[in-house]
C-alpha cells in the first residue's frame, strides 16, 4: 500500500506592453494577468506480486483524487507611443489597463479510479493490461 499527496501554490504577476503596429511612433498595447492556482492532490494505491511456476504477476489497483482552484484576473489596454529609434521611457505613467477581459475564480475536481495487471512469463515476455475511469466537475 502506497499513498502519495502534494500541494501546490503558485502566484502568477504578469505585465508586458508590446507594439501594436510597425510605425515606430504608434501606441502599443498593454496587459497584465494576476492569479493564483491551489492544488492538492492524493493518490491511493494497492500492489500485489505474486509468482507461479514460470509466470511473475504484479496487480496495481488505485484511486486518486485532485482539486484545483484557479483565480485570473486579466486587463489590457494601451501604452503611450514610443520611437524605436529614439525611445524615451515613461514608466508605469503612460500605462492605461482599463479593459477588463477576464476574471474567474474555476474550482475543479477530478476523481480517478484505475488498474493494472503485469505478466511476466519465462523471464521473457511481459502482458500489460490496464483501464482507468476519470470523473471531472468543474
Amino acid at each position: 500500500m502506497r499513498q502519495n499527496a502534494r500541494y501546490t501554490h503558485v502566484e502568477l504577476d504578469n505585465k508586458q506592453v508590446y507594439g501594436a503596429a510597425i510605425n515606430p511612433a504608434t501606441d502599443r498595447t498593454a496587459w497584465t494577468v494576476d492569479g493564483t492556482l491551489d492544488r492538492f492532490s492524493i493518490d491511493n494505491q494497492l500492489q500485489y506480486d505474486t509468482s507461479w511456476d514460470q509466470f511473475d504477476s504484479k496487480t496495481l489497483m488505485g484511486v486518486d483524487f485532485t482539486n484545483d482552484r484557479n483565480r485570473e484576473t486579466v486587463r489590457t489596454g494601451t501604452a503611450d507611443g514610443i520611437d524605436i529609434f529614439n525611445p524615451v521611457y515613461c514608466g508605469l505613467s503612460c500605462i492605461n489597463l482599463n479593459k477588463l477581459y477576464r476574471d474567474w475564480d474555476v474550482n475543479q475536481k477530478s476523481y480517478g479510479v484505475y488498474a493494472q495487471e503485469q505478466l511476466t512469463i519465462d523471464e521473457k515476455w511481459i502482458v500489460t493490461l490496464g483501464g482507468r475511469f476519470d470523473y471531472v466537475e468543474t
